[in-house]
């Protein structure tokens, strides 16, 4: 939602199933169900980035300032 205007806007119109969005200054980071891919993409909107693959039942998903970090299940259930 934009600061300015309150009004909400798209800035990842391609996105399947997207879950666990967090934020920094520059990037919306979020994981797919679809896929499986954890993704960034500029606050403004412009170009995904994938930063991992093949990372199915993604539970958390936290940022530092430096590094991504995320959690999936394995088929036993467990973290």
């Amino acid at each position: 939602m934009s600061k300015k205007t309150r009004r909400a806007r798209v800035i990842v119109a391609s996105a399947r199933r997207p879950v666990r969005l967090t934020v920094d200054d520059r990037y919306v980071y979020f994981a797919s169900e679809a896929d499986g891919a954890v993704r960034r993409v500029p606050k403004r909107g412009g170009r995904t980035e994938v930063l991992a693959k093949g990372q199915r039942d993604q539970e958390h998903l936290a940022i530092d300032g430096t590094y991504v970090y995320w959690a999936t299940r394995t088929a036993a259930g467990e973290h």
